[in-house]
């Protein structure tokens, strides 16, 4: 097992708690990082580190309010990655949260589903 990576909310950047041991990692708040790269940079390379040793169920859960084309872009690159791991053969699923107001959110969540083509479960809470 990996050591967690933990990182708390701020006003630009996402809470992102990636816990190997629990085997659900989840991402909430605004992502409008000011380097996106330097901030998803990390997170993708614990992410694939993960997967050389993952649990037999992986969960990633997407609460976000607000998210930049920048971060679809990272995010976008992040599901890849998933889907790549998902179709050779380790179960992982995919919710992304959404506000029943929130066609911004929404909208994200359904282009990430149609680009990667991967069954993202959108979720109105």
């Amino acid at each position: 097992m990996i050591e967690p990576l933990i990182i708390r909310k701020t006003k630009d950047e996402p809470k992102v708690v990636l816990n190997s041991r629990q085997g659900i990692f989840e991402f909430s708040g605004w992502s409008l990082p000011e380097d996106t790269q330097e901030f998803y940079n990390p997170i993708l390379a614990w992410i694939n580190e993960y997967f050389k040793n993952p649990n037999d169920k992986t969960e990633f859960i997407f609460d976000f309010d607000y998210v930049n084309s920048s971060s679809v872009q990272a995010l976008i690159t992040l599901v890849t990655i998933l889907k790549n791991f998902n179709d050779s053969g380790i179960e992982i699923s995919i919710k992304w949260f959404y506000m029943f107001d929130d066609e911004d959110i929404l909208d994200t969540g359904e282009k990430l589903k149609d680009l990667v083509e991967f069954d993202i479960e959108l979720i109105q809470k």
